[in-house]
């Protein structure tokens, strides 16, 4: 472990895995006073962040699907909330821009309190279990700290931290991350993340081994934008429970999973929210979702 006091930043250097991540962050809500971020890096550039005030968990993001995953839990919460109408200026633009448009739609009275709880809780749900599944991968984490020297903490005298939206007990959070995780590992799907999306890998050959209506409904799901966690909202149903359904197209190489990119963060001088749109399309996706004894 290195300190440096400038900056007032710890750095750990240390294998990890999944119970010493839950470890860590839990050890510094334990110790810390003021607010902080804990931040997990990967080899590959990845990173998982974690804002923490006086005990309790604020906020959590990373740097692979940000933007989509606040689209999913709007449309999983707020079904009648269209987020991607959701415009903010460029000025307002920082790596808490999702918790700001969350907010935005409390202010806004789009959303209730309990609601905006819920749409924190299943947002740092995902990026628990994401920081999870790759801690094989992470080889440095960061504790950082709010005060007048740290440049590198400077985004923690943000005014949406030091007056949290919502608060977020750890212990609660990690029980449920904890069992899907262990769920997941215990169904032989480790190796895949629920940030992958399923394509279609030969249409005409999926055509031919599928039944007509199967094909017809799920040509329209799969459309290789849509990651399993889109697909898990789209059809209410949980992720683990979706990737079963289609590992034998997968298995039998009809489909595979593909790493996607994130959606662009949209900017605009004005802040519109339609919501139309959301409704529209979570209507037609029902007309056509069938439970998988149905459809397969």
């Amino acid at each position: 472990m290195a300190i440096n006091s400038i900056f007032n930043t710890v750095n750990h250097n240390k294998l990890l895995n999944s119970i010493n991540i839950i470890s860590h962050i839990q050890e510094v809500l334990n110790t810390s006073e003021d607010i902080c971020k804990v931040n997990f890096t990967s080899k590959n550039e990845k990173f998982w962040s974690f804002y923490l005030k006086s005990g309790v968990l604020i906020w959590a993001t990373d740097n692979e699907h940000p933007l989509k995953r606040l689209h999913r839990v709007v449309t999983k919460v707020c079904p009648h909330v269209d987020s991607r109408e959701l415009k903010l200026r460029e000025t307002e633009r920082s790596e808490l821009w999702e918790y700001l448009a969350i907010k935005v739609l409390y202010q806004r009275q789009k959303i209730t309190i309990e609601q905006a709880d819920l749409l924190v809780q299943e947002y740092m749900a995902e990026v628990l279990f994401d920081c999870c599944q790759n801690s094989k991968n992470i080889n440095n984490v960061e504790d950082i700290y709010a005060n007048s020297h740290n440049f590198m903490g400077a985004i923690l005298r943000h005014p949406l931290l030091k007056q949290p939206l919502t608060e977020i007990n750890f212990s609660s959070l990690n029980i449920q991350v904890s069992k899907s995780w262990e769920n997941w590992q215990n169904a032989g799907l480790a190796k895949y993340s629920p940030n992958l999306a399923i394509v279609i890998k030969d249409k005409n050959q999926f055509k031919k081994s599928t039944e007509q209506a199967t094909y017809q409904k799920l040509i329209l799901l799969i459309d290789g934008t849509r990651t399993i966690r889109d697909l898990s909202v789209l059809t209410r149903k949980e992720p683990l429970e979706l990737i079963t359904v289609f590992l034998p197209y997968i298995n039998t190489n009809l489909m595979e999973l593909k790493a996607i990119p994130d959606e662009k963060i949209p900017a605009q001088k004005s802040s519109p929210i339609n919501n139309k749109k959301s409704r529209s399309v979570f209507k037609q996706t029902q007309e056509f979702v069938e439970s998988p004894k149905q459809a397969y």
